[in-house]
């Protein structure tokens, strides 16, 4: 028995190790692209934070859509709170978000029945990673930063996640597209 379980774990490591040196492949190749200084890339650490399966994110795509909703009803309704010298700013930003949630209500509402073949599943469609890195900016200084990726199911960068996106929905629009909206 001990033997199995040590076999098994193993196996399991020298997935995982696979799964990560492709990972680090495709980030050292995205650094190469598109870094100021690509030769100063050093790679820190790299935690995979989350696997994504297609049930999941199945699950909950209808509370993305219902938030969509909500937000868009929110923006257009309830009118903006600033001081005067705000104004003009809040109602560019204004109309730029309910365009946004206009576009995504108009887009997710009507494929809730394209959503439902794919609550049970099980596949792995998506790894959300935070990677530890060190970096010249365009200064030429080095510095430690760490950003967040999602990694499709070939290990293939989906999109870098910054502070203004919710991984979250970045994973639910690229199943979305890939999977969902497939005819």
């Amino acid at each position: 028995m001990k033997k199995i379980i040590l076999g098994l774990g193993i196996v399991l490591s020298l997935i995982s190790c696979s799964n990560e040196s492709k990972m680090k492949s495709g980030l050292k190749d995205y650094f190469d692209k598109n870094a100021n200084d690509p030769k100063s890339y050093e790679f820190v650490e790299l935690k995979v934070f989350d696997t994504i399966t297609l049930g999941e994110v199945a699950e909950r795509a209808p509370r993305y859509i219902a938030q969509d909703i909500a937000e868009y009803t929110e923006l257009m309704y309830i009118p903006p709170i600033a001081t005067e010298s705000l104004i003009l700013y809040e109602n560019e930003e204004r109309k730029e978000r309910i365009k946004a949630k206009q576009i995504a209500f108009e887009k997710f509402s009507p494929d809730k029945e394209k959503i439902k073949p794919f609550l049970n599943s099980k596949e792995i469609v998506l790894y959300n990673v935070s990677h530890t890195y060190r970096l010249k900016n365009a200064l030429g200084a080095l510095g430690l930063s760490s950003s967040d990726f999602v990694f499709d199911k070939d290990f293939n960068i989906v999109k870098i996640v910054s502070e203004g996106n919710d991984v979250h929905q970045v994973n639910y629009d690229y199943c979305y597209r890939n999977y969902f909206n497939k005819n």
